[in-house]
């Protein structure tokens, strides 16, 4: 078997032929690209909504009909009734309930009261106050499921496409934010009415979603150094030099943005890729003195990245830190109103609104708790709260899988990195919405689905030729008879 046939070796899925397995990895790649050229903002439009549903379905049929012997891991597997229950907990929000049920649920008083003042009988209502974003909410999962079963389905050979896809979006992005901050506010380049020219977005309606494009591609960075380094066995040196290069440029891009949460996850993601995800196979690794002189240099490099993003952080401002605090305080008093079945998914705007006093009454517009994980649970209430519970569990066993054994495995530093992507879009969740957006929640959910990979043999088997140095072949030197002699 060849080199490349070794390192192929399937480990998600056993595909028919070779073809069915190129298609799958071409159709997810190109949903990705749909996914970060229209899926920046955290309120799409209906035509956009429609879009990413019609680029998800072939991906989600492709991939079950990929996984119809069954998932690759019990980690897999798990996830992916988690997945099913976050579908079945939407849907049971849209059921419609009889008047005895949903007049009985904790602050429905206002609803009844309505259908009473116009003389109408009660009529079913579903257990959401809003319908209308609940359906989209539902759509809004297509998405994510596209995300998660492609993972799971595409070989190892072309999990690498997906990577490089993610990073050559992020480049996009980049490049997008030097034109917008070149041409200012009415540049071409903003691909939403609320850029502004006080920083840059990307792709993206926000700056602090552009960041979060940015530092969630950092471990994905060092995954593909190595992978480079495995295959075409590229030296050490232009890999630390290609990390140098990287970090300026996101130092910059991240000075642009202006972004407190993006800055201070660029600095987690520096680290904690340098310490979990980038380690070169000891074949690869200089001796000696140049041993000393190449960990200088990446000592060098995090050193570089930490004080210039800490000196962008104490130049960089936002106007919502002072009132996160008050934000999370009325969430809570609404989260306890509709405990323990929660509002609906996509009603938290009415719902934050009912319960806002004169003191904390403000002129801006409160679109989102400013905390994913808080509004999920007002949203959904104990059923939410219990599948966050069974997600954070599942995703740090799959974190344990991912970091108990081969380091050097180009493979599976893809999937650790993937994973540190995801854990630090989570983290991202605590002080904003990034996984709003169609795009970011699409590569989390391609993230969370390579990250339940870490058991699969070709994960953490034998280090396979693709990435070990080939044995050294020495010339047999044989000594020549003296002149004159047979």
């Amino acid at each position: 078997m060849s080199p490349q046939g070794k390192f192929a070796s399937t480990a998600s899925s056993d595909f028919p032929d070779e073809r069915s397995g190129r298609l799958l990895a071409a159709l997810s790649c190109l949903w990705l690209i749909t996914m970060f050229v229209a899926g920046g903002s955290s309120l799409p439009t209906p035509w956009v909504v429609a879009l990413h549903s019609l680029a998800s379905l072939p991906v989600i049929v492709l991939s079950l009909w990929t996984l119809q012997k069954g998932f690759p891991t019990g980690l897999a597997t798990a996830g992916a009734l988690l997945l099913l229950a976050c579908f079945v907990l939407l849907a049971l929000h849209l059921l419609p309930l009889p008047p005895d049920i949903w007049t009985s649920l904790p602050n429905r008083d206002f609803q009844k009261k309505v259908f009473m003042d116009l003389g109408e009988p009660l009529p079913w209502q579903p257990l959401t106050l809003t319908p209308g974003n609940t359906k989209a909410a539902l759509l809004a999962l297509l998405p994510a499921a596209a995300g998660y079963l492609a993972a799971l389905s595409v070989s190892t050979q072309h999990r690498i496409w997906l990577a490089v896809t993610v990073f050559a979006a992020a480049l996009i992005g980049l490049l997008f934010g030097v034109m917008q901050k070149l041409q200012g506010s009415g540049s071409f380049f903003f691909l939403y009415d609320y850029g502004s020219s006080a920083s840059t977005t990307g792709m993206f309606g926000n700056r602090n979603f552009f960041a979060a494009q940015l530092y969630a591609t950092i471990p994905l960075v060092a995954a593909l150094a190595m992978w480079l380094q495995a295959k075409w066995r590229i030296g050490i040196w232009t890999i630390v030099v290609f990390a140098l290069i990287y970090v300026a440029v996101l130092v910059t891009a991240l000075g642009a943005t202006a972004s407190r949460s993006g800055v201070i996850l660029s600095m987690t993601a520096i680290v904690m890729t340098a310490a979990f995800v980038f380690r070169p196979p000891k074949q690869a690794m200089p001796t000696g003195a140049f041993k000393g002189v190449l960990f200088a240099a990446i000592a060098g490099v995090l050193l570089i990245s930490q004080v210039g993003l800490a000196a962008i952080l104490r130049f960089s401002n936002s106007d919502l830190v002072d009132v996160r605090d008050e934000i999370a305080s009325v969430t809570w008093q609404a989260m306890g109103g509709f405990f323990p079945f929660g509002s609906g998914f996509g009603s938290f705007v009415p719902v934050y609104q009912m319960f806002e006093t004169p003191e904390t009454l403000r002129t801006s517009y409160i679109n989102h708790a400013h905390n994913d994980w808080l509004e999920l649970v007002m949203e959904g209430g104990l059923p939410a709260l219990l599948l966050i519970a069974a997600f954070v569990l599942l995703f740090l066993s799959c974190g344990f899988q991912l970091l108990r054994r081969e380091f050097a495995s180009p493979d599976r530093a893809l999937l650790r990195a993937f994973w540190l992507s995801a854990f630090l879009l989570q983290l991202h969740g605590f002080v904003d919405y990034a996984l709003r957006t169609p795009a970011l929640l699409g590569f989390f959910a391609l993230a969370c689905g390579f990250a339940t990979l870490g058991n699969t043999p070709a994960a953490h088997g034998k280090p396979t030729q693709a990435y070990q140095r080939p044995p050294t072949i020495r010339k047999r030197v044989v000594p020549r008879a003296p002149f004159g002699r047979p």
